[in-house]
């Protein structure tokens, strides 16, 4: 997998604009929020706390496909509050991908998740080797 960044682009300090891989193999997480293995909200009314929860199912998820977060190029963040995203959880998410290429990303600003306690659901899209 590389990075690229394209002509006429501001260099984007959070994510890879341009992802490319030769790797035939995808796995696909759907959009996971912040339970615990019970079922049960993990930070209620705590960005940071579900942002790092999220983080750990996504990690389950792709052990169970015998990936990593290593192998993950796309990733889709949806909440119900970017400014509280930007100040309290971007960086529990960014620390996941520490020491390795970050992922092309998008983020959007939503009115309401499936769960009213739910601030943040994240999506991700692997490709191991």
């Amino acid at each position: 997998m590389y990075e690229k960044l394209p002509d006429g682009l501001p260099v984007a300090s959070l994510y890879s604009q341009v992802v490319r891989t030769s790797r035939p193999t995808r796995v696909h997480i759907a959009g996971t929020v912040a339970v615990d293995d019970e079922g049960d909200i993990v930070g209620e009314d705590d960005m940071a706390a579900q942002v790092r929860q999220v983080v750990k199912n996504i990690e389950n998820s792709l052990a169970a496909a015998d990936a990593d977060m290593s192998d993950v190029v796309r990733t889709r963040v949806y909440t119900v509050d970017i400014d509280r995203y930007l100040s309290q959880g971007v960086d529990e998410f960014q620390v996941a991908f520490d020491g390795n290429e970050r992922p092309a990303s998008t983020l959007v600003g939503v009115d309401e998740l499936a769960v009213p306690e739910y601030l943040v659901e994240i999506e991700a899209t692997a490709a191991p080797e």
